[in-house]
């Protein structure tokens, strides 16, 4: 139990965590990197639900290349009131050190979230599309020194 009083679930904030709420399928076009030259494609898939009645969300992503695995995250988003902030914790197969939380806020209708490790700079953007029936995702980054590149961009549309 918190000391403060109780948050206003109706608010714009936990409205934001309502909406990612279900089951979201999609394509992921990968950027060329140094670490995949190529770049690519692959089928994205999120499963968000929340926590402590609506006070937390819960994603659960996987991406398939050709039917196959081949990454998995999870995350908690959540609003800190204290701070008037989204916080995303994002854990996955490739972190070798998860750093601290991505934050952010409601720049426009984009959910714009940053956050910064050893590895470098990440910016996570998500808007909802087609009255809540889509979101696209983008992720950005930055290594130390450098500007932001693309790194990833998704198109999901709500299957569940």
């Amino acid at each position: 139990m918190h000391g403060g009083p109780a948050p206003d679930l109706s608010s714009p904030p936990y409205q934001w965590l309502r909406r990612f709420v279900g089951t979201w399928e999609g394509t992921d076009t990968i950027a060329p990197a140094p670490w995949n030259p190529k770049g690519g494609t692959a089928t994205g898939r999120v499963s968000v639900r929340l926590l402590q009645g609506g006070l937390y969300a819960i994603f659960e992503w996987v991406q398939l290349r050709e039917a196959v695995q081949v990454f998995e995250g999870h995350g908690v988003m959540c609003w800190s009131p204290k701070d008037s902030e989204f916080r995303m914790h994002w854990f996955d197969c490739h972190s070798v050190q998860p750093g601290g939380p991505a934050t952010g806020r409601d720049e426009d209708g984009v959910l714009t979230l940053v956050n910064s490790s050893e590895q470098g700079c990440g910016r996570q953007r998500y808007t909802f599309l087609d009255d809540g029936a889509a979101l696209r995702f983008q992720l950005d980054h930055r290594l130390p020194g450098g500007d932001w590149e693309p790194f990833m961009e998704s198109r999901y549309l709500k299957i569940g």
